[in-house]
């Protein structure tokens, strides 16, 4: 490994761990990526979306026409967990590995383009055009990737830096929130025979629900089902028999399923139920489309054949059981996959990030953006 290289990369993702950048308030971190390009010599844009969140935007051509690549990440992080034993936000290094807040999920991602795209904007002896763009708001309801597809939609192919090193990710299961809401009848709590408890009526919905197996896929496996919260009747004590009662399912979905298709399921079975109560089924955001990026793609197999070249053996092409910004890529009919550093314990406490992976992430960027060929003419 390059040592300066490496210094670089240890020092830049130091300073995005120590810039706090929560879900809907990371805008101090894009101005400081923003910062750090311009002083590199890059011309960045800070965008804003429709709800007031920030984007940042920079595009790098070569000297010659081509395809277009977008590089792909977010700048939210969640929360600093229970359980730390260092200071979340002092990007602590021990033996090879970074601590902090994002560091792995996705800040050594970004670390690892900012690097590329300046690289590549020193030397443009290369085919086509690469945009780099760290949005807000993934680990919430990826708003900020929507914007950035709303008003950029003309990528021929995408890589999502997120920390999949070993594990090339290709696809993945979508997601839907489904709020059920019972309605029954008010009555004295010491004569419920007069009303309708719907508290009990959405209980035996769900229990119902959970009875159904499971739609499978031959490569995303299993959908699932989780009741996230289940709320009903009064919050103070009252002899009384509850008239509402709601839940909130997170359901993932295989590509068999469809929003539409959840809905309908949920409404068969409240047919099944035979209730006195009604129901009300809504699909709340944020909801995202399963998706398969094909193993013989020719972005993919032109990725695998330059990770080979690079490390020396072939890519482990995965699938996703979580769902990501790289949905809604794939629904905008670009090809993508999910590729940058790793480490351990994202989303938990002491996160880290390998950052011996950040540079050879950052090179193989660069690998894919100058092996690119150029259009044939006519």
């Amino acid at each position: 490994m390059n040592g300066s290289r490496h210094n670089e990369a240890v020092h830049l993702l130091t300073q995005l761990v120590s810039c706090p950048s929560p879900s809907g308030a990371e805008a101090a971190l894009q101005e400081l990526m923003a910062d750090w390009l311009r002083d590199n010599g890059l011309s960045p844009q800070l965008e804003r979306t429709p709800e007031g969140l920030t984007n940042l935007v920079v595009t790098v051509s070569g000297n010659r026409p081509g395809p277009h690549l977008l590089l792909l990440g977010h700048a939210d992080t969640v929360e600093p967990q229970q359980g730390w034993t260092r200071d979340p936000f002092a990007a602590q290094v021990e033996e090879g590995r970074l601590y902090g807040v994002g560091a792995m999920d996705m800040k050594a991602g970004l670390t690892a383009a900012l690097l590329a795209l300046r690289e590549l904007a020193a030397e443009r002896d290369w085919s086509g055009t690469v945009t780099f763009a760290s949005v807000a708001d993934e680990e919430n309801a990826s708003r900020g990737a929507k914007a950035l597809l709303h008003t950029r939609n003309d990528f021929d192919a995408a890589l999502v830096c997120e920390p999949h090193f070993e594990d090339v990710v290709i696809g993945a299961v979508g997601k839907i929130n489904v709020r059920v809401t019972c309605h029954g009848k008010s009555a004295h709590g010491s004569r419920p025979r007069d009303g309708v408890n719907a508290v009990d009526e959405l209980a035996r919905l769900l229990a119902l629900l959970a009875d159904v197996p499971f739609s499978r896929h031959e490569l995303l496996g299993e959908a699932t089902r989780c009741v996230l919260n289940f709320q009903g009747g009064p919050a103070e004590y009252q002899i009384q028999v509850p008239d509402r009662a709601t839940c909130l399912i997170n359901w993932h979905l295989t590509p068999a399923e469809t929003p539409a298709s959840a809905v309908a399921l949920i409404e068969s079975l409240v047919s099944e139920l035979d209730s006195e109560a009604t129901f009300d089924i809504e699909v709340l955001e944020p909801a995202y489309p399963s998706y398969l990026t094909q193993e013989d793609d020719p972005f993919v197999r032109r990725f695998s054949t330059l990770y080979e070249r690079q490390f020396g053996r072939s890519p482990v092409l995965s699938y996703g059981r979580g769902v990501s910004d790289a949905n809604l890529v794939a629904a905008a009919g670009i090809p993508v996959l999910m590729f940058g550093p790793g480490g351990a314990n994202m989303h938990g406490a002491d996160e880290w990030s390998d950052t011996s992976q950040i540079p050879a992430a950052a090179e193989l960027y660069v690998n894919l953006v100058r092996d690119a060929q150029p259009p044939r003419s006519e």
